[in-house]
């Protein structure tokens, strides 16, 4: 809801009660970032860093800082082993392929962008459960509107074939378009369209 004054006290309250939690350290810094307040972000990150090496929201926040430094092996020497244990996470893949592009080398730039594609988010407990909470706001809309919607918004990112893939009950499409939802921002899609989206995703055979 890009609250971030209410957002910061209760990560700094939750990091009182957990002080060497480094999801907590990783999201608070995460945190920052989007709000544009890189040395803070920096602060958090690295701490979160120290905790867990390869903790993933930290490593890419921190790949996003050395991005914009163009700090580039850096940001390979980073990255490398975060995608040892996440090889689908596409974010990582894009800072990397940046990274070689920079440094001139054009074949693993070009592997890594189209990993980066079409692969996965960080997930994690915390983030799971709290995402899980917003699921039932878009669980009851209008189907009515929802084609059009599609057309305009969800196209542009998802083509045909793997929009229409699937044939699944409401909640399992709530949940997907919800995804969706975080990843391209609540200005693309309001919730109001995002529970028409759903409506029609889960109707649309009927």
């Amino acid at each position: 809801m890009f609250r971030y004054e209410a957002a910061e006290e209760l990560f700094l309250k939750a990091l009182e009660l957990r002080p060497d939690n480094a999801e907590l350290s990783a999201e608070l810094g995460d945190l920052y970032l989007m709000w544009a307040r890189r040395e803070d972000a920096q602060r958090y990150l690295a701490r979160a860093l120290e905790l867990d090496p390869i903790q993933p929201v930290a490593a890419l926040g921190m790949a996003r800082l050395l991005t914009l430094s163009q700090k580039w092996q850096a940001v390979i020497d980073l990255v490398t082993p975060l995608l040892e244990r996440y090889p689908r996470l596409s974010k990582a893949h894009q800072y990397i392929a940046a990274a070689y592009g920079a440094l001139g080398d054009p074949q693993r730039e070009a592997y890594h962008q189209e990993e980066g594609e079409y692969g996965s988010d960080v997930a994690s407990e915390l983030m799971d459960a709290l995402h899980e909470l917003a699921v039932p706001a878009i669980m009851d809309g209008e189907p009515a509107r929802g084609a059009e919607l599609l057309k305009l918004k969800c196209a542009r990112c998802h083509n045909h074939e793997r929009i229409y893939d699937h044939d699944e009950n409401r909640l399992w499409w709530a949940r997907t378009v919800r995804r969706m939802q975080r990843k391209a921002g609540w200005q693309w899609l309001t919730d109001d369209e995002a529970a028409s989206v759903v409506a029609y995703l889960t109707t649309r055979g009927s």
